[in-house]
């Protein structure tokens, strides 16, 4: 989970804020406080400590509105944050804490344990859930003007276009069931079926990931021999 701290309010290019928002990290209710979406972060801060977090749009791997009561009880902004691309504190279940930016750096037995240590699920619930909509489009306009330059997994991704029969960014499930990323037009909502098809993405996303990084140590193995 992310702990909470002390952050200052964006306050240029502040694209909408709204009050009366309840922050829920991962299961957990961390009150009701200011949602703040600006052109560099989406902040949270809580009312009652005047404490929050802020997040950077690289870290943001995606956002959408979820109205399905049967994935999360209210209606609500879902953002998937990795926590590796971003100055939050990350407390593991096991009440282990460090930085995210560093996370990559401690050694774990099980790359299972360090990725949902890393991935954590974020939803916002504004008291005014006619907001939602507008919430999502103005975090599509403010990531796209914060491109995470380090990110290649995307444009590989990109390129292979479909995985396991499910193009990304286009519905997901049967009926009224997609779930959509952040450069999907229009207002996305997110299924139980589409979470599950969402959370195997992830997974095979990582598991991407970490066969290139194996694939790398061994051309550099051989060039050393």
């Amino acid at each position: 989970m992310i702990v909470l701290s002390n952050v200052v309010a964006p306050s240029d290019g502040i694209r909408i804020s709204q009050h009366q928002t309840v922050a829920f990290i991962e299961n957990e209710r961390c009150g009701e406080g200011d949602l703040i979406i600006s052109e560099g972060s989406v902040t949270w801060i809580c009312s009652q400590s005047h404490r929050g977090f802020s997040l950077t749009y690289p870290s943001i791997i995606l956002h959408a509105v979820s109205r399905d009561d049967s994935v999360f009880p209210d209606e609500c902004l879902y953002v998937l944050v990795d926590a590796t691309k971003n100055d939050l504190n990350v407390e593991s279940a096991g009440g282990v804490s460090h930085n995210g930016r560093h996370a990559e750096a401690i050694e774990d037995d099980g790359d299972d344990e360090e990725d949902k240590t890393s991935e954590v699920a974020i939803r916002f619930i504004p008291h005014d859930k006619s907001i939602l909509p507008q919430l999502y489009q103005q975090m599509c306009e403010c990531q796209a003007l914060n491109p995470d330059e380090n990110d290649d997994f995307s444009d590989e991704f990109g390129e292979e276009e479909e995985l396991a029969g499910t193009r990304v960014g286009e519905h997901v499930g049967q009926g009224d069931g997609p779930w959509f990323t952040a450069e999907t037009q229009g207002e996305p909502e997110m299924s139980a079926e589409g979470m599950a098809n969402l959370e195997r993405i992830m997974a095979a996303s990582q598991r991407h990931l970490r066969n290139g990084n194996n694939e790398d140590d061994e051309e550099e193995e051989q060039m050393d021999e």
